[in-house]
């Protein structure tokens, strides 16, 4: 079967199922008369299942050892199902008291009523959209919606793309919230634990714009989380040599683009009042991509270091 009926029985484009191939999910024949691939029925029911799998947010690294064991994408598909069914509750539930609201504004002129349903409806609102992807970004920026919020998407917004949706989870963003908004040291812009060039650019930076940081400045942080185990060991190799390429190999110039000076002097604001020490536990139970980064962080530090001293 040619690469062009793959793509319409599965919906997947050519650079998905080439890079699935690469990733050696999927193994096609080769044609000996004219090289193109020829794909069997048994590639197609793995493009489809990795299609699915992919759909529920299951990183690649982990497709190939799911398609080899059955019991374990069953697994998959009954926790997909549970959330779906829990989605369903949470939403009748809310349209239930949203119903109960509108009909206490047309017939009733209890006030304290209607305000205790609006309460009712608002935790209910919050609690689906805790079950969501992107709640922690979107919530943060809601809540704090001033430096703190800011600086804090600096230090964190490529791993906040996360729903709170477990009991542990919930119990470390309870905590977050209190200690960030317990933060009085930095409750003012001015403050003079912000450099002079945060406060320049960032006081009147909407949260569009923090979104478009978002594409540039983290998109190799995320690049990092993502690679396969082969694909990260390229990666550290690459880092090395370029560093034996440089002309000085006993200074590693660093990116001193505007943003990189003020991460870096803020992270030294932060770091002299305790902030890592206490916001990092959580972090790590709510953004498990950022306990993925500082362990692909040091193992790289690990790396370079071993090579240069051998």
């Amino acid at each position: 079967m040619k690469i062009s009926e793959v793509i319409k029985l599965t919906g997947l484009t050519r650079k998905s199922i080439l890079y699935y191939e690469e990733q050696q999910l999927i193994n096609p024949s080769i044609n000996n008369n004219n090289n193109y691939r020829d794909y069997s029925q048994k590639d197609i029911d793995r493009l489809i299942k990795i299609s699915i799998l992919r759909q529920m947010d299951v990183p690649v690294n982990q497709i190939k050892d799911i398609l080899e064991n059955p019991y374990k994408m069953k697994v998959i598909l009954e926790s997909h199902l549970n959330k779906l069914q829990q989605s369903i509750e949470k939403i009748e539930r809310t349209a239930g008291i949203l119903k109960t609201c509108l009909s206490d504004f047309d017939s009733s002129s209890n006030t304290s009523k209607l305000t205790n349903q609006l309460l009712l409806l608002k935790d209910c609102l919050q609690m689906d959209a805790k079950g969501r992807k992107g709640f922690i970004k979107k919530e943060i920026q809601r809540i704090f919606p001033g430096s703190l919020g800011k600086a804090f998407f600096l230090q964190y917004g490529a791993f906040l793309n996360e729903p709170v949706d477990t009991v542990e989870k919930n119990t470390a963003w309870v905590s977050l919230v209190k200690y960030l908004d317990k933060l009085e040291e930095i409750d003012d812009l001015n403050d003079s634990l912000f450099p002079e060039e945060f406060v320049k650019i960032y006081s009147n930076l909407p949260h569009d714009k923090l979104d478009q940081i978002e594409n540039t400045i983290f998109s190799s942080l995320k690049q990092i989380v993502s690679f396969t185990d082969k694909e990260f060991q390229e990666y550290k190799s690459k880092i090395y040599e370029s560093l034996c390429n440089s002309t000085n190999m006993t200074e590693i110039k660093l990116n001193t683009d505007q943003y990189s000076i003020i991460d870096s002097k803020i992270k030294e604001k932060l770091k002299s009042i305790g902030f890592y020490y206490n916001v990092e536990k959580y972090i790590k139970i709510l953004c498990p991509d950022y306990q993925r980064y500082l362990e692909r962080i040091q193992s790289i530090e690990k790396y370079i270091t071993e090579k240069l001293s051998s």
